[in-house]
């Protein structure tokens, strides 16, 4: 199931911007990458492994937040599939 993840762009120590995604709904989840495809795919996975985790170890994971409305600066992480689109 997608969770609602903030994405927003940084500015790194050597200059260069990177986007940087933030799932909310856990604790310190949250990826950076140099282009906003490759923080959503590696958002995914991460989301993912941390589901997969949770799952092996008999643990609840919280249900997804409400994706705010009319607000760019949020997308929907889907766990299974790496290629997610902003909505």
């Amino acid at each position: 199931m997608p969770y609602p993840a903030h994405i927003t762009t940084i500015n790194e120590e050597n200059g260069q911007k990177a986007h940087r995604i933030e799932i909310g709904d856990f604790d310190n989840l949250h990826v950076t990458a140099t282009t906003k495809e490759e923080a959503v795919h590696r958002a995914s996975e991460v989301l993912l492994r941390t589901l997969a985790i949770a799952a092996q170890k008999g643990e609840r994971v919280p249900s997804p937040g409400a994706l705010p409305v009319n607000d760019p600066d949020y997308i929907m992480i889907c766990p299974l599939n790496p290629g997610s689109t902003p909505l």
